[in-house]
């Protein structure tokens, strides 16, 4: 089980570090722009997955609880960010129940 938390850690800080590197190319074409709102929200969101993911990456424990709520943020985010999100979900859920059972 802590193999696959460290492998989520991974893939979430691999995720969301390319997403905000494409939502710097993106900001020179938005300035000004209506969407800057929605540009700042997805900036602190994959902030927080990128900061989540190096947490889960190193085995922490604190990054558990709002990895699960990121996860359904990141549901939405037609098809990559819906497969992290399930697996994310199933994966950190899997870990709690493996936490209070004692395994």
């Amino acid at each position: 089980m802590e193999r696959q938390l460290r492998m989520l850690g991974w893939f979430w800080a691999t995720y969301s570090l390319s997403y905000i590197l494409f939502l710097i190319l993106a900001i020179g074409g938005l300035l000004g722009n209506q969407h800057m709102g929605q540009l700042l929200f997805k900036f602190l969101l994959y902030g927080l997955l990128l900061i989540c993911g190096i947490g889960l990456a190193k085995g922490k424990t604190w990054p558990r609880i709002p990895a699960i709520l990121l996860s359904f943020f990141n549901l939405l985010n037609i098809p990559i960010g819906t497969v992290l999100g399930l697996y994310s979900i199933w994966v950190l859920l899997r870990a709690r129940a493996a936490l209070g059972s004692g395994m």
